[in-house]
């Protein structure tokens, strides 16, 4: 994905979402240009934002993993008291 169209999904993501609600992501096909086009976003952006859906956060390792420490700190702070 280039950058241009990552900036345009970060611009519009309320946009989208909102279509990808009103259509159950993607799945109605027949309005998703009619949202688009009142909303004044691209179709291909709209389905940029449905493939960047699917694409796991590239810190979600880490997160977990920030997640178990502090989960372990807490429980041996609370062994200690």
């Amino acid at each position: 994905m280039s950058d241009n169209v990552k900036r345009i999904i970060k611009r519009y993501t309320k946009e989208y979402k909102l279509i990808a609600i009103k259509t159950e992501n993607g799945k109605l096909k027949g309005e998703i240009a009619f949202y688009c086009r009142v909303l004044k976003i691209s179709r291909q952006g709209f389905y940029s934002y449905l493939e960047s859906l699917e694409k796991p956060w590239k810190y979600e390792a880490l997160a977990a993993k920030i997640t178990e420490s502090a989960m372990v700190i807490k429980m041996r702070m609370t062994a200690v008291w």
